[in-house]
This record gives structure tokens, C-alpha cells and sequence, in this order.
């Protein structure tokens, strides 16, 4: 069995959440916040450090009140360039060899899914799950050697997440892991109102 390794999480908040009418990352859920949910369950799976990235300009951070303490933002160096740009920017900013990236708006993903993520990894290469035909690039591990490679993509504003994806593995920069039945419901993702729960509060 591989030996953890060392990561760095990263937290996908995304754009102005404009389908959904209001910030996604400050939805809550059983009493916390969607951005604070996900921090928590990337920490549980041995992130030794945490990021927020984030589409929208600004200057350290949103800081709005529902910012669990310490969240530390990365914000595109060019917005509107889609999540293709806030892994690029993860990447360059992450000071671990690893990292564990995860969408907002997959509340029902588990420290357990991600564990068993990370569990497939080997040597250098990341594992991203794939799923009814597709993969799933917002809840993967990606090694930072694969940083100059989004960069490159940017560039050339080629920023197709598939392709990406079916590139790095071709390259060995990443594996692909076949999401049981089981886990397949942790995908399912909060994109507009009607998506949530009558339990979720859109207000703190």
C-alpha cells in the first residue's frame, strides 16, 4: 500500500454562481457553511494546508462573515477562464508535492471517498474519477508537476477539463479510478434553487 502522501486541499468556489442567484460557497447545511464543509472534509483526509480558489477579482479574499476562520484565497490571474484556471492557479500555489482539489457544490462528497482516492495514487501520478462515461477533474489528486502543462493551457486558451484530463493520463501525470456504484451518488452537485434540499438555508 502506497504511503500517504503529503497535500495540500483546495476548495473550487468557481464564478458569481450566477444559475444559483447566491454565492454557493455560503450555503449552509447542517449548520455549516457549504466553503466550511468542504475545508473540513479535506482537512480530515490529511491536507496540511487548505486553499480557496476563486474566479471572481478581488483582493485577498471575498471576507464576507461566513469565511470560516483563517481561509486563505487564490484568485485567477485572469477571470473568467473557468475552473481550467482556478486548478492552474491551485497549482502554482500549493507547497506540497499534492493537491486534493474539490468542487463546492458536491455536499454530499466524503473524507471516505477522498481517502480512498488518495489510496490509489502511484508515484507521481494523480487520480481523478471517472464516471458514466466522464470524468470528474473538480474531486481528484493532481501532482504539482502538472502545473506548467494547465499554464501552457491558458496560454492557448485551451481550457477543456476532458481533454485535460485524457492528456495527463496519457502522460502518466495521472490514473484513472472507475467510481464504484456505491459512490456514485457523492457527485450529484447543486447548480440552481431547485437542486436543494428544503433543510438548506441560503442565508447565515
Amino acid at each position: 500500500m502506497p504511503t500517504v502522501p503529503e497535500l495540500s486541499g483546495a476548495v473550487l468556489v468557481g464564478g458569481g454562481s450566477r444559475r444559483m442567484g447566491f454565492p454557493k460557497h455560503q450555503i449552509r447545511l447542517q449548520g455549516e457553511t457549504l466553503l466550511g464543509r468542504q475545508l473540513r472534509i479535506l482537512r480530515e483526509a490529511g491536507a496540511v494546508e487548505c486553499w480557496v480558489s476563486t474566479g471572481q477579482p478581488g483582493g485577498t479574499g471575498p471576507g464576507d462573515p461566513s469565511d470560516p476562520p483563517g481561509v486563505r484565497w487564490i484568485h485567477d490571474v485572469e477571470p473568467g477562464l473557468g475552473p481550467m484556471a482556478g486548478l492552474s492557479a491551485v497549482l502554482e500555489t500549493v507547497a506540497t508535492p499534492w493537491a486534493l482539489v474539490l468542487a463546492v457544490d458536491l455536499p454530499a462528497m466524503t473524507c471516505g471517498f477522498l481517502l480512498r482516492l488518495i489510496a490509489r495514487r502511484q508515484d507521481g501520478s494523480g487520480v481523478v474519477p471517472f464516471l458514466a462515461g466522464r470524468y470528474e477533474p473538480l474531486a481528484a489528486l493532481y501532482p504539482r508537476t502538472l502545473s506548467p502543462d494547465l499554464r501552457s493551457r491558458l496560454q492557448r486558451r485551451d481550457l477543456r477539463l476532458q481533454s485535460m484530463v485524457q492528456e495527463a493520463i496519457a502522460s502518466g501525470h495521472l490514473s484513472r479510478y472507475e467510481v464504484p456504484p456505491g459512490d456514485q451518488a457523492l457527485f450529484a452537485n447543486w447548480n440552481r434553487p431547485e437542486d436543494l434540499p428544503p433543510d438548506v438555508r441560503l442565508t447565515g
